[in-house]
């Protein structure tokens, strides 16, 4: 903590955090279209195959960006490897800070089904999250990710202003204060989670070690055309804190 200064400073002790090692995979894709083909396509269908390379590579990060989510619950090593070993949503967190208590403040993890009486015990909970140095972080989610499923039921819980369960017109706390993302790409029905966009932003982060690119040329011998798309990316996630999970299959 921030010492009263008494005309010299007293510098604090900085610990290490969790090392994070990071792998960037290669991806890749390649057409051919044979020359006559090409020259008979008077519909432009053909030549529509290399332009598709570019909405295969578009889905294909979709799949990526979707993974922290759907292996939340679970060591995610797809792109990285994390010192805690441990899946991002755990009821188990730790903290490289030596004598810092974590039995309380360090579990994201949750089983509960979605419900505006679990998003208020979220919003508690979300509050009372700690950082390694065993400070609460106090902040609030403003975000709910969840399956198309249950799109629905979240949008009338954020967006119910008054008489929310009751018929007794009481103001719905929940009211106008999150986002509500419904990825399609979810592979649960159930599955649900909370999120701080701007914690997001800082510890879920993703690399476009080479953003995509294509390239195409026609081959001399045969007269064909060829095609191809490239890409090499990464995510990793730092710190847990700006998710919590509901692991309600």
């Amino acid at each position: 903590p921030m010492q009263v200064f008494n005309g010299r400073l007293s510098y604090a002790t900085v610990t290490q955090s969790y090392q994070v090692e990071v792998t960037h995979r290669e991806f890749a894709i390649g057409v051919q279209i044979q020359r006559k083909m090409w020259d008979d396509d008077l519909s432009g269908e053909i030549k529509m195959i290399f332009s598709d390379i570019g909405r295969v590579a578009s889905i294909l990060r979709q799949e990526n960006a979707i993974q922290p989510f759907d292996n939340a619950f679970v060591l995610d090593s797809e792109f990285y490897t994390h010192e805690d070993a441990l899946a991002l949503c755990s009821n188990s967190h730790t903290t490289p800070v030596a004598g810092v208590d974590t039995s309380t403040g360090y579990d994201n993890l949750s089983t509960a089904k979605f419900s505006a009486t679990a998003l208020t015990a979220d919003c508690y909970t979300f509050r009372k999250f700690k950082d390694y140095n065993g400070e609460p972080l106090d902040e609030r989610p403003d975000c709910i990710v969840v399956p198309p499923e249950l799109e629905a039921e979240a949008q009338v819980v954020v967006k119910t202003n008054f008489g929310l369960d009751t018929a007794g017109r009481d103001h719905n706390v929940h009211g106008g204060m999150f986002e509500v993302v419904s990825p399609v790409k979810l592979s649960s029905v159930n599955n649900w989670f909370v999120v701080n966009k701007g914690l997001m932003k800082q510890n879920q982060l993703w690399i476009d070690r080479k953003p995509f690119e294509t390239n195409k040329m026609r081959v001399f011998d045969t007269y064909a055309y060829r095609g191809s798309g490239y890409q090499r990316f990464s995510y990793f996630r730092k710190g847990w804190w700006w998710i919590l999970g509901h692991n309600a299959d």
